[in-house]
């Protein structure tokens, strides 16, 4: 992740399914940036990077948490351990996201 002042770096990941209940590293760092104090604007860039055969892709319920933690339009880079990789945003991976003008 590339904020405007640092990088927060987590260079291992873990997935734990629990009843369809997931824990991913990379929505730590999101939590992780917002308890530091980070603002959703501060955020320029945010890179997942998988040991997959393509790029990575996030579920819905991450791409969710990402669309109301990141700007609609933070740069995403989608990765695998091979070098391969896809630029993206949170406006092509979630389009008809809920966000807090839906609370309303």
């Amino acid at each position: 992740m590339e904020l405007e002042e640092q990088k927060i770096k987590i260079r291992k990941y873990i997935i734990i399914g629990i009843l369809s209940i997931l824990i991913i590293l990379f929505i730590t760092a999101l939590f992780k940036m917002v308890s530091e104090g980070y603002k959703k604007d501060d955020a320029v860039a945010f890179c997942i990077v998988g040991k997959t055969k393509d790029v990575i892709s996030p579920c819905g319920a991450c791409r969710q948490v990402m669309s109301e933690l990141l700007p609609l339009d933070c740069r995403i880079v989608l990765a695998n351990l091979d070098g391969k990789t896809k630029l993206t945003s949170i406006s092509e991976l979630l389009p008809y996201s809920f966000n807090e003008g839906d609370l309303s």
